[in-house]
């Protein structure tokens, strides 16, 4: 991430880079796939917001960031949100990790622990999928995956996006799989990123 901020820097955009819990820094022993991680994000963005005020405050998550991102409640108050590589359901995030490393018998041992799964994070399963909280989200969405992504497939960014009800918008970045794509796509990436913020800071300057 930090790379981004670099460049987000250069643009003269203010940015706060967290440690989500159990990462970096942060206190935590386990990761939850979203579920307290979103919490962390929701702690920047109040925190962000106390040092903005009413300027535009849009996240950018990767993998589980922005899966953290998607599955606050409630939803974020925020102008605009970036997620990359985001997986829509745990269940086939889950199914997508293991067969890339156990082949066919993917599903089997993915139903194992599924039933496991509510006990190690403390909720249940039907709470870690973000593309059932993405029909309730008001803000502008950026979509951004690897087209050979194996762990976040196209078809899996796909329902994603189709799960959102508001404006959004999706780039498949060619010849890229599940890595930092800032660093894979360089300038086309920056461009991108930079096109969907500006136009929120635009329509955000035009209500004004």
């Amino acid at each position: 991430m930090l790379s981004r901020a670099r460049f987000l820097i250069a643009a003269n955009y203010s940015v706060l880079m967290i440690d989500l819990q159990g990462h970096g820094e942060s206190e935590g022993d386990r990761i939850t796939f979203g579920h307290l991680e979103s919490f962390d994000v929701a702690a920047a963005v109040e925190f962000m917001r106390g040092q903005t005020g009413s300027g535009s405050l849009v996240v950018l998550g990767y993998s589980l960031g922005g899966a953290a991102a998607l599955l606050a409640r409630p939803a974020l108050p925020i102008d605009g949100l970036i997620v990359e590589a985001v997986y829509p359901d745990i269940e086939i995030a889950v199914r997508n990790r293991l067969r890339i490393r156990i082949g066919d018998i993917a599903d089997f041992v993915a139903s194992i622990f599924m039933n496991q799964l509510s006990w190690f994070v403390d909720v249940e399963v039907k709470d870690l999928k973000p593309m059932h909280h993405a029909p309730g989200i008001q803000y502008p969405v950026f979509v951004v995956s690897g087209a050979l992504d194996q762990r976040t497939t196209v078809d899996d960014t796909k329902l994603l996006y189709d799960s959102l009800t508001g404006v959004k918008d999706v780039w498949l970045v060619a010849g890229a799989g599940h890595q930092n794509l800032h660093a894979f796509a360089g300038v086309a990436y920056e461009e991108k990123i930079l096109a969907f913020i500006s136009g929120i800071s635009s329509d955000a300057d035009s209500q004004n």
